[in-house]
């Protein structure tokens, strides 16, 4: 039976390093605090990159606000990739996804609308 290798190969203190890293790429001013809390200014670069992704006065299906995550944290994963040295690119994957949908997400209101079906799968 094949072994399965679950999750990210590294110590706590090597993904907390690891992410810090890319924190301090993504955040101009980035300082952390005891609490695990951090704070900074976005980087132009990351800035642009994900204004690039918001399409503005639309509403966006379910289906739509994903790709639209999807895509902007893949650009951002390209422009990391590119910019910083030594992390595990499933991290790094994971972290860009995680913080593009939670940046999106504070962005979009989110709400409930009938739209008849177009974006169910049921009725496709």
């Amino acid at each position: 039976m094949a072994s399965m290798k679950k999750g990210i190969d590294l110590t706590d203190e090597q993904i907390k390093r690891q992410i810090n890293r890319l924190r301090k790429m993504i955040f101009s001013d980035y300082e952390e605090f005891e609490d695990g809390s951090y704070t900074g200014d976005l980087n132009e670069d990351v800035l642009e990159l994900i204004a690039t992704h918001i399409p503005v006065g639309e509403e966006l299906s379910e289906f739509a606000f994903i790709e639209v995550v999807q895509n902007c944290a893949k650009e951002l994963y390209e422009w990391l990739e590119s910019n910083v040295n030594s992390v595990d690119k499933r991290l790094m994957a994971l972290y860009c996804f995680d913080f593009i949908n939670q940046s999106l997400s504070t962005i979009y209101a989110i709400e409930f609308i009938d739209n008849d079906g177009k974006d169910d799968p049921m009725y496709a």
